[in-house]
């Protein structure tokens, strides 16, 4: 659940306003992101940032009635909001990505002014200069690799010597016994389906984490999260050098040509926010971005 760090906010001033934060880059950036005129998660007030030594924090103005402790608890059990302002964090997120090295900010954390952000930022100034050296000139790139029963069990078929030898039997002998070996296939073909699947996985994981300066692999959505007919096996994400971005593009070029006819299925997404390469501990929040 979205972290909201309102805890200096009394309730009763819930009609003020507060500071919404959507990420962390660089001073050269400039109060207005050179002149990025981007409104925020309201959709009223503009976006701009306050700056600490050669860090700058993303913040716009936002209504505590909203987002304040009580109204923002509420608001987030009505999911088409929380889709909505999500999708509106996101996108202030990726403007600023679009020219300068971000930390990412989860969201909902909201502050009841700029002397509370500026002292994070002090306090925790070594950590976030640690991040922003390991994502500088780098992008998150995401990857979900699907795979299709049927057309894996097909290429089995033809490729597995066993099974051939199987069906083969069963087609010169007895009825209880061709039922008997018939069982036998579907069982090992089951068998090789899951295995060949996780195995297809894994090499094409190995290959494109080689191109990457990091990776990381993220939990398995089913389909009812999907939407699709099609079962995920690989779900990872890859912070990879922007120097290196058409190497690995290549790669994963070579993978589908490789795999497509085993079934498998790739879809690449990005570049993201490097929500999944910026874990950091802060100091006097005890909680991590």
């Amino acid at each position: 659940m979205p972290r909201l760090l309102t805890e200096d906010v009394p309730r009763s001033v819930c009609q003020e306003q507060g500071l919404y934060l959507y990420c962390l880059t660089e001073a050269k950036a400039g109060a207005y992101i050179d002149g990025l005129a981007v409104k925020g998660i309201d959709l009223e007030n503009t976006v701009f940032s306050i700056a600490y030594r050669d860090l700058r924090a993303v913040i716009s103005k936002v209504s505590l009635d909203e987002f304040g402790e009580e109204g923002f608890a509420q608001r987030l059990k009505d999911m088409s909001w929380v889709e909505a302002k999500g999708i509106l964090h996101v996108r202030v997120v990726k403007q600023v990505m679009s020219r300068y090295t971000v930390i990412p900010m989860r969201f909902g954390i909201v502050y009841k002014n700029e002397d509370r952000i500026l002292a994070i930022l002090a306090e925790n100034y070594a950590g976030f200069q640690e991040v922003f050296n390991r994502l500088r000139d780098k992008e998150e790139w995401g990857l979900k690799v699907f795979y299709d029963p049927e057309t894996l069990s097909r290429f089995i078929r033809e490729s597995n010597k066993g099974i051939t030898r199987l069906e083969n039997e069963m087609a010169s002998s007895s009825t209880g016994m061709a039922y008997f070996l018939k069982k036998k296939v579907e069982k090992l073909l089951q068998e090789e389906v899951e295995r060949l699947s996780f195995t297809y996985a894994e090499e094409c994981h190995q290959s494109l984490r080689k191109l990457a300066a990091d990776s990381r692999l993220n939990e398995l959505m089913d389909r009812q999260l999907t939407g699709k007919d099609s079962e995920m096996i690989l779900n990872a994400a890859y912070l990879v050098e922007k120097e290196k971005i058409k190497e690995f593009s290549r790669e994963l070029a070579h993978l589908q040509s490789e795999y497509q006819p085993k079934g498998l299925e790739f879809s690449l997404s990005g570049p993201w926010p490097p929500y999944n390469f910026t874990s950091v501990k802060i100091k006097g929040e005890g909680g991590d971005v």
